[in-house]
């Protein structure tokens, strides 16, 4: 686990379960957990509701952690724990499926969502919570209320700084190497036509051959999730999909390309098919004039070669923010 700030103070968060995966909570939000004794199911109530909680001071609305997140869960089995929590004006609650152990970290292992993996409009999570078990979203329950302005909570999560690793081990993306590495998000036959991507060797300061996904309920559709690099969140995206093509599968053979701005000290990753090649410049090719559907402001430029075309990503417009992120 890295520290971030160097800050000692200490956060407790409860830990939260909805089938395989867990969520984190922090404590100052629990004002109680109770049992399913006292809830009260309801069917098709608005607003996200499921039922009501039934306390001496009167019914708390209960919503489902996993239909608030997209989820799968079953709508006719309501078990688990009702977690009861200190928002204002009124308390409400949320159905989980399992509490498990109290997680305590030091302030400076939570830190904001990677911007990309941010969306105004499902504000869900307030950052990530780094621990020895691996990397957990913070649920923000703020953003999980139904039936309130999520816009100024989301414009909060927003503006927040986004932290990458330091340049320990990243060499700078300036110069000119004249040298590029060639690679495919999906095989030649998963491909409408031949298209190759490429960026300069300086751009690329890692290759995982191996890696495991954090799921971001509520992120833009081109969002895989986020991965632990030198102990920061970083995204990982489709880069098919976010340039406007096709989506790429992410097969178990599949390795991290981890791309970075040329302008600032900024990263993004992407699957990508193991059968890279490094290339050097220059390389006989054309103009490309063939209509491909990416969109042409965030590439660098496309180029037509003897059996393929040759697409050139722009990083630092991929990692530039977005005003409104797809679900």
């Amino acid at each position: 686990m890295v520290n971030h700030a160097g800050s000692s103070k200490v956060l407790r968060f409860m830990r939260c379960g909805i089938a395989d995966e867990t969520y984190c909570l922090n404590m100052s939000w629990v004002r109680s957990i109770q049992r399913m004794e006292q809830f009260h199911q309801q069917q098709g109530a608005e607003g996200g509701v499921i039922g009501w909680y039934m306390s001496s001071s009167g019914k708390i609305p209960v919503l489902g952690l996993a239909a608030r997140l997209h989820r799968p869960y079953d709508a006719g089995q309501a078990t688990g724990k009702i977690v009861v929590l200190n928002t204002q004006p009124q308390p409400w609650a949320l159905l989980v499926e399992r509490l498990e152990s109290v997680l305590q970290v030091s302030a400076a292992d939570v830190v904001p969502l990677p911007a990309m993996a941010r969306n105004p409009a499902a504000p869900f999570f307030d950052g990530v919570v780094q621990s020895p078990d691996g990397m957990m979203l913070s649920l923000l329950p703020e953003g999980l209320r139904p039936q309130v302005a999520t816009r100024a909570v989301g414009a909060s999560m927003a503006s927040l700084p986004e932290i990458f690793p330091p340049a320990v081990g990243t060499p700078a993306a300036a110069g000119n190497t004249g040298k590029i590495i060639c690679f495919s998000t999906a095989d030649g036959s998963a491909q409408a036509s031949a298209i190759t991507f490429g960026l300069g060797v300086s751009q690329v300061p890692r290759v995982l051959q191996s890696f495991s996904l954090l799921p971001v309920p509520g992120a833009a559709a081109f969002v895989l999730g986020l991965v632990d690099w030198q102990g920061y969140p970083l995204a990982v995206i489709d880069l098919s999909r976010r340039l406007g093509g096709a989506a790429s599968p992410v097969m178990p053979d599949s390795r991290l390309l981890i791309a970075r701005a040329s302008t600032r000290q900024a990263f993004v990753s992407f699957p990508v098919r193991p059968q890279m090649r490094v290339r050097s410049l220059p390389i006989a090719h054309q103009p490309s004039i063939r209509a491909l559907p990416l969109q042409e402001a965030l590439l660098r430029g496309r180029f037509d070669l003897t059996n393929e075309t040759l697409v050139i990503p722009d990083i630092d417009s991929l990692l530039a923010p977005q005003e409104k992120p797809s679900c």
